[in-house]
């Protein structure tokens, strides 16, 4: 009995410890508002987790959260390990000496190192792949992982050792001697250890695990001073890799600046990153999961994303703080389209499927070989949720559209083709304002967004910010669509587009619209060089000239700038473009005025760059349509003759049936067979077309030819065509080709790679 005593007590203290575990566990395991399955920040799903799971030393100790150790140890940052001499360092883990680096996990000397959350080592090391370890000398190999010598085996994400190694369950670790053990994400210690409750080091948004009350103090060992910093810190940095299941590498961004002479035409030896095709189920997508997976997930999503478990998504973007991220991200994404060509942006609007008969236009005859991008434009949208609305286009719905979008660019011409979709138009921007303004319907509204991207199969989104009226300018509402955009491009990650559609010129007033820090989270800024004026229906005009032109037409003598109106004014829809005196960019919005103005040295197009927008991320448009006004008097038929004051806008044509409005078809048959009077204005490089008392301002092949030169010799992003519906999709004008404005600015951009022209070669 006496010798039974402490064997009873000993039990018993061992079952209270065991429940202690459990009840740490389960806390642990309690249900986030986004769900069980969230990765914290900076961790991954597998491998040595460095936020999810976390890692702890034996015999120099560690300490977790971050888990910082001693000398041997391991010293934690965003839910990693950082390591003294031999130990490691995390962001996932970076190590000195012997110890591991990690993005996962990278290891010096006899370290480790990893790709996605694995572990990869050098000489005595360990090497991962996904979530596995694989060792060289006397290291370790796994998949999980598997040790020889002094090494590592792990099971599911983790890492076991033999006598001074690590065991892993979760994302945890468990040694045996002085190693360490894991459960949940947390971290035990053998020998001088420690364990984090719940996550153990697990990040959530970054934190630090508590460790268990009274642990033995092991020996501090001697420092080495190896790669390892010596100041501590406690300050968790969130990882921001994506969980990847093979190992890759990134090319290192480039920050220098572009040439301001001579373009490089050198070829690029770098290689480009690839993007995956964007089909349901993607890796680009933070979780991977595949459509129908979907339908056990909540709809505005379950994982925390960027933000960290646990952390609303609208408090990730920091707009202040997180401005380097933002940087490194867009450098990343830029860096992975220097070979690619110059994007031919192809919009497609919902009215073109309404039409019927020899006029009906279908997805079958898609210019995919040509166009880069299709944006379908555009998804109503509801304005007291902000989700999608889904209308019916003739007799097929918006959503069987983008299905069936998505379905042909499957086909071997156009698997290089990325699919957008447009949210709302221009008329939306008010009520998009009013819904993100709010931090949760901002959460809900990118939720499902990412959710709908995802189930369609789409490759991005396109806002329309144009208007109704001067588009963003008030400095509170461009900051809370740069919140919401910032937040949105974390959500979505890298492999998908986020862009915007605006005006090419701005008020001066509005300039805070156009800033670098807004173009880091967008992909591409498509600047509406067409349509310009519309406002003014007193007299014609060319609504998308190229350069600053004065001229006389008719009877009278009739001075006129396309730009400006009679008083120097700059009156504008959309775009009036250069003029010829400004060589660099060109001036595009001059006024008339003699007197000095802020107006007389600046550009439309040139202050989008001056304010830090790179060249290769704005897009001019080619419009496919003209615009049509009906003459006072059928004899003065020039630029700036007066228009009828009952009826200023031009007749129905039979095809798009609408007054003042004629698309591609309409202004070609006319000026070819019909009998109308083309007229070409040199200097802005634009046609109009005229018969009795109707005038058209419009955009032919020849126009399209001088100002897609004009864009890709100043060195811009590429061009973008409104829209394909518009164009001559069925050869009806009998020039011998289908969709020739495509096909005009396919042949100019084809061979143009701005990104490299702006980029040196690494």
């Amino acid at each position: 009995g006496i010798m039974e005593a402490p064997l009873v007590v000993g039990f018993l203290l061992s079952m209270a410890l065991v429940v202690l575990l459990r009840t740490g566990e389960a806390k642990d395991k309690k249900q986030d508002r986004y769900g069980d399955d969230v990765m914290g920040a900076g961790g991954g799903w597998g491998g040595i987790k460095g936020g999810g799971g976390g890692v702890k030393g034996g015999g120099g100790g560690t300490k977790g959260g971050g888990v910082k150790g001693g000398g041997d140890g391991t010293k934690g940052g965003g839910g990693g390990v950082k390591g003294g001499g031999d130990g490691t360092k995390g962001g996932g883990v970076k190590g000195g000496g012997d110890g591991t680096k990690g993005g996962g996990v990278m290891g010096g000397g006899d370290g480790t190192k990893g790709g996605g959350g694995g572990v990869k080592g050098g000489g005595d090391g360990t090497k991962g792949g996904g979530g596995g370890v694989k060792g060289g000398g006397d290291g370790t190999k796994g998949g999980g992982v598997k040790g020889g010598g002094d090494g590592t085996k792990g099971g599911g994400g983790g890492v076991k050792g033999g006598g001074g190694g690590t065991k892993g369950g979760g994302g945890g670790v468990k040694g045996g001697g002085d190693g360490t053990k894991g459960g949940g994400g947390g971290t035990k210690g053998g020998g001088g250890g420690t364990k984090g409750g719940g996550g153990g080091t697990k990040g959530g948004g970054g934190g630090n695990a508590k460790p268990k009350p009274n642990p033995p103090k092991p020996p501090k060992p001697k420092r080495t001073t190896t790669e390892t910093s010596t100041t501590e810190t406690t300050t968790p940095e969130p990882i921001t890799t994506e969980p990847s299941t093979t190992e890759t590498t990134t090319p290192e961004p480039t920050t220098t600046e572009p040439p301001t002479d001579e373009p490089d035409t050198s070829e690029s030896p770098s290689e480009c990153t690839t993007r995956d095709s964007g089909i349901k189920g993607s890796s680009r997508w933070p979780d991977g999961q595949q459509q129908q997976q979907q339908q056990d997930i909540d709809p505005w999503g379950t994982e925390g994303g960027a933000a960290g478990a646990g952390v609303p998504v609208h408090m990730a973007a920091n707009v202040e703080e997180d401005d380097e991220d933002d940087k490194e991200d867009d450098d990343q994404r830029t860096e992975s389209r220097r070979n690619e060509r110059a994007p031919l942006v192809c919009f497609l609007r919902g009215e073109g499927f309404e039409r019927k008969g020899v006029q009906k236009f279908t997805l079958r005859s898609l210019p995919l070989a040509k166009c880069t991008h299709i944006v379908y434009s555009f998804l109503e949208t509801d304005n007291n949720t902000g989700e999608f609305i889904y209308r019916k286009r003739g007799n097929k719905g918006e959503k069987k559209i983008l299905d069936d979008l998505t379905r042909v660019k499957l086909n071997s011409r156009g698997k290089h083709v990325n699919t957008l979709v447009s949210y709302g138009s221009g008329a939306h921007v008010q009520s998009l304002l009013n819904r993100i303004r709010d931090g949760k319907k901002l959460d809900q509204l990118v939720r499902h967004i990412k959710n709908t991207l995802r189930w369609l199969g789409l490759d991005g989104i396109n806002f329309h910010l144009e208007g109704p009226g001067p588009a963003p300018c008030k400095q509170e509402d461009v900051m809370t669509i740069l919140k919401f955009i910032k937040t949105l491009r974390r959500e979505l990650k890298k492999g998908v587009f986020i862009t915007a559609q605006l005006p090419a010129c701005r008020d001066p007033k509005c300039n805070i619209f156009m800033s670098e820090k807004m173009a880091r989270s967008l992909d591409y800024l498509f600047l509406m060089t067409y349509d310009y004026k519309l406002d003014d229906l007193s007299k014609t005009k060319l609504t998308s000239g190229l350069y600053h032109y004065k001229d006389q037409h008719g009877p009278t003598k009739i001075e006129t700038f396309f730009f400006v109106d009679s008083s120097g004014l700059l009156i504008l829809h959309h775009l009036a473009l250069s003029a010829p005196d400004f060589p660099n960019i060109a001036s595009m919005c001059r006024t008339a005025s003699p007197a000095p103005t802020l107006y007389a040295q600046e550009t439309c197009v040139g202050q989008w760059s001056d304010a830090g927008v790179p060249k290769y991320k704005l897009v001019p448009g080619i419009a496919t349509y003209g615009r049509s006004f009906t003459l006072e008097k059928p004899e003065f038929n020039g630029v700036s003759a007066k228009l009828n004051d009952k009826h200023p806008l031009g007749n129905a044509a039979n095809m798009t049936n609408t007054d003042g409005y004629m698309n591609y078809v309409e202004t070609c048959q006319r000026a070819s067979y019909m009998g109308w009077t083309r007229e070409w204005v040199k200097y802005a490089a634009t046609p109009y077309i005229y018969h009795k008392d109707q005038w058209v301002s419009y955009d032919d092949k020849d126009s399209a030819d001088v100002k897609v030169r004009w864009y890709r010799d100043r060195w811009l992003g590429g061009v973008f065509i409104w829209s394909l519906d518009e164009d001559d999709y069925s050869g009806k004008c009998k020039q011998g080709e289908r969709y020739p404005m495509v096909n005009t600015a396919f042949n100019v951009m084809k061979d143009y790679r701005p990104v490299r022209v702006h980029l040196p070669s690494n």
